[in-house]
């Protein structure tokens, strides 16, 4: 897990998948941009899911304002 600003990391799935760490660094929200990682901890966190595959094409930018 990287911090990449005050409150805000970028990790991949074994991050997102370890609850412990997750608590620790205080996590509430997550955004998951896969197509096939499930949103594991759903009574602890608040998520936002987009399914995208991760390739060097894949549009993120058109799923926010």
């Amino acid at each position: 897990m990287n911090k990449i600003l005050e409150n805000l990391y970028l990790g991949d799935a074994t991050a997102a998948n370890h609850r412990e760490l997750l608590r620790k660094i205080g996590i509430t929200h997550i955004v998951n941009i896969t197509g096939d990682v499930p949103n594991s901890f759903p009574q602890m966190c608040q998520y936002m899911q987009i399914h995208l595959p991760d390739l060097n094409h894949s549009d993120l930018k058109s799923h926010f304002p």
